[in-house]
């Protein structure tokens, strides 16, 4: 009622608590109003309670503030940092309690990817000063052993390939470490065969853990459902959008049905003649748990391939590693096959492809080149479209004028001898090596036609498109800096939400006490590092913190003019009055 919740609780009483916080909160737009309220809160001693109403919890309630999840957690991130800015040291202990839950409530890294929250109002959350002590909380109570352990084990990996690749490729039969290469080569593919188990088992394992997670909350997009603002039942998606999820469905539930087509030839008669039995009721709801609502929420997710981990392009270069890493030492294990060295090759650089997947997690610093490096990968998708168009525009020109001309045409070639647009793909590699590397040779051009063409493809592409280019990254590589600690975090709450099954196995001795004492000294120690202010460099960063600067320094000039010239007025009503007749 208002801004009061009123709850039952064990003893049979009825509890009143304030909804006052909650209520601050939702009318917040700006930082500043943020960090007034967090300020409020601490003259009144009840930072605490702030802290409750923007985690959702209002003492054993959970009551969310209002919104879409992602903005959910993008109100937390501002209350979290209102909180960083204005606490005390003597306030600590109010919040070490609250963060020692959040550390031990295991739902909470995994409700953020039921609800669905952006990776963007993830990276404002993960690396504010109290949420970080979460993630840390988390990290070190397993993931951080097991991420060690694992990189140990990958390198021992990549030395066995290494090892097996110089015998099987290269020819080498000198022993590195036993007394002759038989031995070497087999106790390689032993060690690499266990390990290559154990990285498949983990990420069969993380794959049910994503499932488990996701169809905790199954969605139904193709079945009606009641619209209030119509007061009609309707479907969720409209014309060929609902064919377009309906028919996938339909047709692996038929295939479902198909294999379960013995027991629903002897159920579906019996329920329409109106039996009911034990094994009834429970084959129905066992069939609608298992296999109806998933497929009805996704059928790849039902067939084992999750939202959230096929979303994940580094678990499928975990897969394609995996994949190639196995296939390579069987061969090599096989008597009468031997390694190829196209599948060596694809095999190597896999394997160092996912060593920077461990690099992500491992270092701040290198976290912030390996993700800096995604970001730039990904900002190119258009531009990359784009220069394949002006490459296929280009190449289809001087295919169709030079393409029909042996070498020797050109007078210094041996007759034979093929010239670099003699087919589509030299012609592509002939163009790509001229743009990049300026790798030409004017005689290739004799007509002037020809040369037209030369000129106007180096203008468009030397000039314009690689210019572009740098543009593109440079604009990247900044905003990854600038959004490198949230990046990191980002990547350590993933490491948590995928490993927390695993690092859950570890003996408790191997692992650091998680109690009060460690949260009030991490927390401390984040705090410190929040006013210690932003050092990463980065144009996006320079720009920011001059311009915070700049206002912080104008608004403390026009506060005090303000004051000033309140005070000069307040002294000439006084004035007026003292010497106002009684």
């Amino acid at each position: 009622d208002g801004d009061r919740l009123a709850s039952g609780s064990s003893d049979k009483t009825i509890r009143i608590r304030s909804l006052e916080k909650l209520t601050a909160l939702v009318a917040c737009r700006s930082a500043f109003e943020f960090e007034e309220v967090a300020r409020a809160c601490r003259e009144q001693n009840c930072l605490g309670d702030l802290f409750d109403a923007a985690t959702g919890r209002i003492g054993d309630e959970k009551l969310t503030i209002p919104g879409a999840p992602s903005a959910r957690v993008t109100t937390q991130a501002h209350v979290f940092d209102a909180i960083a800015k204005v606490i005390t040291d003597d306030d600590n202990t109010v919040l070490v309690e609250r963060l020692l839950g959040l550390v031990r409530d295991d739902d909470l890294l995994p409700d953020l990817k039921r609800q669905g929250v952006s990776d963007a109002a993830i990276e404002k959350l993960a690396p504010t000063a109290l949420f970080r002590v979460v993630i840390d909380g988390k990290y070190v109570a397993g993931p951080r052993l097991l991420l060690y352990v694992e990189f140990v084990s990958f390198l021992v990996v990549m030395l066995c390939f290494a090892r097996v690749a110089t015998f099987e490729v290269l020819g080498w039969s000198n022993p590195w470490l036993l007394a002759n290469k038989a031995f070497e080569k087999t106790a390689a593919l032993v060690v690499a065969f266990a390990v290559l188990a154990y990285f498949s088992a983990r990420e069969v394992g993380q794959i049910r853990s994503a499932r488990a997670i996701e169809l905790a909350t199954p969605e139904d997009r193709i079945s009606t459902k009641y619209n209030p603002a119509t007061e009609k039942w309707e479907y969720e998606a409209q014309g060929l959008a609902w064919y377009a999820l309906a028919i996938p469905r339909l047709l692996v539930l038929f295939v479902a049905c198909l294999l379960l087509s013995p027991i629903l030839l002897v159920f579906i008669p019996l329920a329409c003649a109106g039996k009911e039995y034990e094994w009834m009721d429970a084959f129905g709801e066992w069939f609608e748990k298992t296999i109806g609502n998933p497929i009805g929420h996704d059928p790849l997710t039902f067939l084992g391939l999750p939202r959230a981990w096929r979303g994940d392009y580094w678990n499928w270069i975990d897969t394609a590693t995996l994949g190639c890493a196995w296939a390579a030492f069987a061969r090599a294990a096989t008597p009468g096959t031997n390694l190829s060295t196209d599948h060596a090759a694809a095999t190597a650089m896999l394997l160092w492809l996912r060593l920077f997947g461990f690099l992500k997690n491992i270092n701040q610093s290198l976290a912030t080149f390996v993700l800096m490096f995604e970001r730039i990968v990904r900002d190119l998708r258009v531009f990359m479209v784009f220069f394949l168009m002006i490459i296929l525009a280009f190449g289809s020109a001087f295919y169709l004028y030079l393409g029909q001309h042996e070498a020797e045409y050109y007078g210094f070639h041996d007759d034979g001898a093929p010239n670099a647009f003699e087919s589509v793909r030299m012609t592509i590699f002939s163009l790509l090596l001229l743009g990049f590397i300026g790798d030409y040779d004017l005689d290739n051009y004799p007509k002037s036609a020809d040369r037209t063409y030369l000129v106007l493809f180096l203008v468009v592409v030397v000039i314009v498109q690689l210019n572009i280019l740098i543009a593109i990254v440079s604009d990247s590589y900044d905003a990854a800096m600038a959004k490198s600690e949230g990046l990191y975090y980002r990547s350590h709450l993933e490491l948590v939400s995928e490993t927390a099954w695993a690092a859950q196995r570890f003996p408790r001795r191997l692992l650091p006490t998680i109690d009060e004492g460690w949260i009030k000294k991490r927390l401390a120690a984040a705090l410190e590092e929040t006013k210690g202010g932003d050092d990463d460099q980065g144009r996006i960063n320079y720009t920011s913190q001059r311009t915070r600067a700049m206002v912080q320094a104008d608004t403390r000039r026009a506060i005090a003019d303000l004051e000033a010239r309140m005070d000069a007025k307040f002294d000439e009503v006084l004035k007026l009055l003292r010497a106002r007749p009684a």
